[in-house]
């Protein structure tokens, strides 16, 4: 009995040592401190603080692409340029026209000095380049000259870039590009500033509302063959001037343009409506 409990006092003795033995293990070992190394040599403490002081980078807005450069118009290329004969230029230069502008195929040309002058007729196939389609001729313009500010009864021809209409007259038709309209005995053109009917072709005076105008059948040889100058005919002005043609003649006019009967017949032979004939006085 005594060995026995001498025993348990022994193994309780152990059990104390050993339980000594891993306390003192436990309190000895080395502590993994504020100055023990950490990565790269660093102490855990510095390391923590060189975290701490290194600035977080700051968030980054999301990329947005840039937005591709807006793709304007195709710039537009330049217009070719128009050549004309050097009469002409001077010609459209003195009446403030650009050769460019002209809309017309067929353009004939009045240059005046007092009330004669030169008449020339020009073409072209493609708009950019204009020839001379005829010899120059002689031509008339009225008594008083060229205005740009023609008044009914002045004696003056009307200075301008305007469109050649129906030719007529007291002959047969001729050989033309234009329409015609032949000239009758109750033909007239109304000069009356008070009428409804100024500048306009009127056929038969009975019940008519017009106190004058051109019997046109008296008016020879000016009206043998003729060609209506579009001037004051769109919705006319009252005393801005009336009846304007292109007529025979080989002296000075009232207000029209005139050259010889046979000048005549081979312009209106040359000039085609379907070229938008013009006529440009100065």
């Amino acid at each position: 009995m005594r060995n026995a409990t001498r025993l348990l006092q022994i193994a309780a003795a152990l059990c104390i040592v050993v339980l000594a033995a891993v306390l003192i293990a436990v309190f000895a070992a080395p502590k993994r401190t504020a100055e023990a190394p950490g990565r790269d040599g660093l102490s855990v403490a510095a390391e923590r603080e060189t975290r701490e002081e290194t600035p977080a980078p700051a968030p980054q807005e999301p990329s947005v692409p840039p937005e591709p450069a807006p793709i304007g118009e195709p710039e537009a290329e330049p217009a070719p340029a128009v050549t004309v004969p050097e009469e002409l230029a001077d010609a459209l230069a003195a009446a403030g026209i650009e050769p460019g502008a002209l809309t017309c195929a067929q353009l004939l040309a009045v240059e005046s000095a007092g009330s004669e002058g030169t008449l020339r007729a020009y073409e072209t196939a493609d708009g950019r380049s204009w020839t001379e389609a005829l010899a120059p001729v002689a031509c008339w313009v009225g008594k008083n000259g060229v205005s740009a500010a023609k008044t009914e009864g002045d004696k003056m021809t009307p200075a301008g870039l305007f469109a050649l209409g129906t030719a007529f007259g007291i002959e047969p038709k001729p050989e033309t590009g234009l329409a015609y309209r032949s000239v009758t005995a109750d033909s007239y053109w109304v000069d009356d500033t008070d009428s409804p009917y100024y500048n306009q072709w009127v056929e038969g005076g009975k019940g008519k509302t017009f106190r004058s105008g051109e019997h046109l059948i008296d008016c020879t040889p000016q009206y043998e063959l003729a060609v209506v100058i579009e001037y004051n005919t769109a919705d006319p002005v009252p005393g801005a001037g009336s009846a304007i043609f292109l007529h025979c003649g080989e002296q000075y006019t009232s207000g029209c343009v005139a050259v010889a009967h046979d000048d005549l017949v081979a312009l209106l032979r040359w000039l085609d409506a379907d070229k938008a004939p013009a006529i440009l006085i100065r």
